[in-house]
């Protein structure tokens, strides 16, 4: 009897298939949103999740990055704003 509910469970598994913005989005809060994770600038973050095996377009990460209002907080000021 547990054969026959192996082969119908071995029917039913099928891939997920993750869209990959949605992969980007999850890897990157998963890493930046953790006590160890703030990252100064985007290449750091780049080079950090390249280092955990993803490989994701730097232009991706750095627009992630941009968006996320903890990195505006501490973001560095923009150089040629007039004071």
């Amino acid at each position: 009897m547990s054969r026959s509910l192996d082969h119908a469970s071995h029917k039913l598994s099928k891939p997920i298939r993750i869209d990959p913005d949605e992969e980007l989005q999850i890897v990157l809060s998963m890493l930046y949103y953790q006590p160890t994770g703030y990252h100064s600038n985007p290449r750091k973050l780049y080079n950090a999740i390249r280092d955990k095996g993803y490989n994701f377009p730097y232009k991706k990460v750095r627009e992630w990055l941009h968006n996320q209002n903890e990195w505006q907080k501490y973001a560095p000021s923009p150089k040629d704003t007039p004071r």
